[in-house]
């Protein structure tokens, strides 16, 4: 009684609120809003044309990758029922590790996490993306982890001006990835752990600050670690390395503490363990020499 459709045949229109929920089977799980006013179209029921399965579980076993650049945003006002798209507080996410989350496993473009000024109780775990693009985190005015960051398997991470708090976990922990950039990141809280370590990779600290650490600045099985114009004091350890890892150290400044060096490992690539003395030796010929 609520559509009527011509003698003969043809299309019949709906007018929006004609059917209504009761006028369905509870079994289909349909709202009837979404017939009245279209809210599903031919093009939406056409994505899951070929779905032989559950999407999620389908999703889910399939390589994810980027399709362009990514900035998301995130604020302790924010919320992570948001999108992160927007440096609003509708529209950021509250937490980074939602921002890191929402990264794709193959990354071929830029992702950049944008962390606002404030206070962020957890420990960020970066951890199994590969691809040609690169990932960064950046915080944006005085940014405090009460934890720490974690990554594994990044190819090409960058963090900049972030600061680690935790008194019983690593700043900074990197392994097992590509190239690591650390910049203008501090952490100075008293602890009998390490301040950075950067291990089985390359990684670059500059301008960081790091003190009151057992170890300042860790590299490990064959990590290669620059420090540049890095400072901070009262550190147990400046430099430690081992198993075959070199640690190179840049600029007029570096974190305090004695410089202890495990097996089988360089702090400089002339091979001598020093930072300011280099062996030199030189020569000159005493006669023109002739070049046949």
């Amino acid at each position: 009684g609520d559509i009527t459709i011509p003698v003969g045949g043809g299309a019949a229109a709906i007018t929006a609120g004609a059917i209504v929920d009761a006028d369905i089977n509870s079994a289909a799980q349909i709202n009837a809003t979404k017939i009245g006013t279209a809210g599903i179209t031919n093009t939406e029921f056409g994505y899951l044309d070929g779905v032989t399965g559950n999407i999620q579980t389908q999703l889910n076993n399939r390589p994810q990758q980027t399709t362009a650049d990514i900035t998301y945003y995130v604020r302790t006002d924010g919320n992570d029922a948001n999108n992160g798209l927007a440096n609003t507080a509708a529209g950021a996410f509250k937490t980074i590790n939602k921002a890191v989350s929402m990264i794709p496993t193959v990354v071929d473009h830029t992702v950049s996490i944008n962390v606002a000024a404030g206070t962020y109780s957890e420990t960020v775990n970066v951890m199994g993306r590969r691809g040609a693009g690169s990932i960064t985190i950046v915080g944006i005015g005085t940014t405090t982890f009460v934890k720490s960051v974690t990554a594994f398997g990044v190819e090409r991470l960058s963090i900049y001006n972030l600061t680690a708090t935790d008194a019983t976990q690593i700043g900074f922990y990197i392994q097992y990835g590509g190239f690591v950039t650390l910049s203008a990141c501090v952490t100075t809280v008293a602890s009998s752990a390490d301040g950075f370590n950067i291990s089985f990779q390359h990684g670059v600290m500059t301008s960081c600050v790091v003190s009151n650490k057992t170890g300042a600045a860790i590299s490990v099985n064959s990590g290669v670690l620059t420090v540049d114009n890095c400072t901070g004091t009262s550190n147990v350890i400046a430099f430690y390395g081992d198993n075959s890892a070199i640690i190179h150290t840049k600029g007029s400044t570096v974190p305090a503490g004695s410089s202890y060096v495990g097996a089988a490992t360089t702090i400089n690539p002339w091979g001598d363990n020093t930072r300011n003395n280099r062996s030199v030796a030189s020569a000159t010929p005493s006669a023109t020499q002739s070049v046949p």
